[in-house]
């Protein structure tokens, strides 16, 4: 059921198990609502606010999201594979065993944000803000994190191999049983 919410206010509302697939959500403002096991994929969110809500379980596959501020949320297990979101802040939200293959995620602010076994193999995180992150376990492989920020993350077993990593910052990170550029 495609949906048009432009600028619309679903604060603590939930939408668990709907397909909104192919909706423009730009500039909605759904803080707090719970999205459980939803469909959303192609969808448009640019510029929303999703504060403190929990996606688990959905599909928001080649969804756009830039633009948007996704702070304190819960994505766990979610698919978000071939998804846009540039410019997007997601600190502190908890993202574990998410699937975000051939995602791009440029310049985006993910400080302290949990991607715990994540699937992020071939996701371009250029310039992203990964500071105090925690990637343990995740599959980065052949991502593009040229420029990123990842001081105090923790990497610890996680898979870098054909990752890129010019210019990024890993002070105080962890890399315990890394997979690293072939290695």
């Amino acid at each position: 059921a495609n949906s048009r919410s432009n600028a619309s206010s679903t604060d603590a509302s939930s939408t668990d198990g709907s397909d909104i697939d192919g909706s423009d959500l730009d500039g909605s403002d759904v803080d707090g609502s719970t999205i459980d096991g939803s469909t959303i994929d192609g969808s448009t969110i640019d510029g929303s606010t999703i504060d403190g809500s929990t996606i688990d379980g959905s599909t928001i596959d080649g969804s756009t999201i830039d633009g948007s501020t996704i702070d304190g949320s819960t994505i766990d297990g979610s698919d978000i594979d071939g998804s846009t979101i540039d410019g997007s802040t997601i600190d502190g939200s908890t993202i574990d065993g998410s699937t975000i293959d051939g995602s791009t995620i440029d310049g985006s602010d993910i400080d302290g944000s949990d991607l715990d076994g994540s699937d992020l193999d071939g996701s371009d995180l250029d310039g992203s803000d990964l500071d105090g992150s925690d990637l343990d376990g995740s599959d980065l492989d052949g991502s593009d994190l040229d420029g990123s920020d990842l001081d105090g993350s923790d990497l610890d077993g996680s898979d870098l191999d054909g990752s890129t990593i010019y210019g990024s910052t890993i002070d105080g990170s962890t890399i315990d049983g890394t997979s690293t550029f072939g290695g």
